[in-house]
């Protein structure tokens, strides 16, 4: 089976906790292996493979796994993203980046905006970051997110997870730090769930997999994700990838995802 876009959330922790985060509250759960395995049981091809958390560096163990699965199964990856803090670095991460690289185009996305960079200073990690970021750039060319908008452009947070909680006096304070401006509305969501389709062999849009081998919507807190999941029971490890993706499809033709959001 060829997938377009498949998002795999490998952990729910991290090592920040950012206060414009959607995810909401992090937890210390990350992908079993045998929903790796099932993913891959169908999924012969990917044309863009996201490797989602949390932190994903912090999954090692998974990732490690994951590089397994691709090169013994002869999985075909045309690219790899990979969106990280910029906070771990080991031999044992730059061996996984490695691997990672040796199977398809690699990118590697550094946030480095605001927020980000106000947690980093609060915890007192901002120099290693910043030597983290000059290895990842050296060795894998890798990029910042957030760091390089114009001071005249708005970027409007998910009102999601976290960010929820941001009252307009700290986000005027978080602006003035920025060099560009965060707006937020009440109740409003910027991320969409786009239309994906199956057809044959083929899954054209977007697949995301959950540490729990949930097929949720896109741009949800970790605790939405547990409700949709609970609600609509999509789940790989139970209905096999293929018939996970074909009760998805049907599910969004049917659900006003964004609309159920609002009353969960």
């Amino acid at each position: 089976m060829f997938v377009q876009e498949l998002h795999i959330e490998m952990t729910r922790n991290c090592t920040l906790y950012c206060e414009h985060c959607l995810r909401g509250e992090k937890e210390c759960i990350n992908i079993g292996k045998n929903t790796i395995d099932n993913i891959f049981k169908d999924v012969t091809s990917v044309s863009n493979l996201l490797l989602t958390g949390g932190e994903p560096l912090i999954a090692v163990q998974e990732l490690e796994y994951l590089i397994d699965v691709l090169r013994t199964r002869e999985i075909n990856v045309g690219y790899i993203q990979i969106i990280t803090n910029g906070t771990i670095m080991s031999a044992r991460v730059l061996r996984i980046l490695k691997e990672l690289k040796s199977l398809a185009r690699l990118n590697i996305v550094v946030s480095s905006d605001i927020f980000h960079l106000l947690e980093l200073e609060r915890l007192g990690l901002k120099d290693l970051r910043d030597k983290n970021l000059q290895i990842l750039k050296e060795l894998f060319n890798a990029i910042e997110y957030g760091s390089d908008y114009k001071k005249t452009s708005e970027v409007e947070l998910s009102y999601c997870g976290r960010a929820e909680t941001l009252t307009k006096e700290r986000l005027a304070e978080i602006n003035k730090q920025s060099n560009f401006e965060f707006t937020i509305t009440d109740g409003v969501r910027t991320m969409r769930q786009p239309t994906t389709y199956f057809s044959g062999g083929y899954v054209i849009g977007y697949i995301p997999v959950d540490v729990n081998g949930n097929i949720v919507s896109y741009g949800q807190s970790f605790k939405e994700e547990d409700i949709e999941a609970e609600k609509s029971g999509i789940n790989i490890n139970e209905l096999g990838f293929r018939g996970a993706v074909r009760k998805f499809t049907d599910y969004l033709d049917k659900v006003d995802v964004i609309a159920a959001r609002f009353t969960l």
